[in-house]
């Protein structure tokens, strides 16, 4: 965001416990600090930055139950505020900041190769303050045709820059 990369949450490192501790590091200034934490533990999740916003949504909590819960913190005040629910949970998920919305992003990996399908995808539209259906819905026929390169899988921290 700006001179800060964002870290956030994933797993403690000895304990392999999801977390919801937040990192920021100053290009500028070349030193660590700690952002106030998430309001919930998560991993697997989806995140993206929008303005001086980041957006997490979706991924496990610390039974590996999928979430269906997300929010947003406000970089300049360093203050996280809860987004409506999704209509279902979302796990292993990704995050796009595509203009002024948030979109989450769920797939089906192909073993095969590096590639994934979209299956779901839901966008959050701030000034409305709801998710809204988007992307490619429907049989594995009409999914083929929406196929993503790059790599999917991971699962530790979610770093964002902007």
């Amino acid at each position: 965001m700006g001179t800060e990369l964002i870290v956030i949450g994933g797993w403690e490192p000895t304990t392999w416990e999801p977390t919801c501790r937040v990192f920021l590091y100053n290009f500028s200034r070349g030193a660590w600090r700690e952002g106030q934490p998430m309001r919930g533990l998560r991993s697997l999740f989806a995140a993206a930055a929008i303005d001086r916003r980041v957006y997490v949504a979706g991924g496990h909590d610390r039974n590996k139950n999928a979430v269906a819960t997300g929010e947003v913190n406000n970089v300049d005040r360093d203050e996280w505020e809860g987004l409506p629910e999704m209509e279902a949970t979302r796990d292993e998920c990704e995050g796009l900041a595509v203009g002024d919305e948030f979109w989450v992003v769920t797939r089906q990996r192909h073993k095969a190769s590096l590639t994934a399908v979209v299956r779901h995808s839901i966008r959050y539209q701030e000034d409305g303050d709801q998710w809204r259906a988007c992307g490619v819905k429907g049989s594995a026929r009409k999914e083929a045709s929406c196929w993503l390169r790059g790599d999917w899988g991971g699962g530790g921290r979610r770093a964002l820059m902007g």
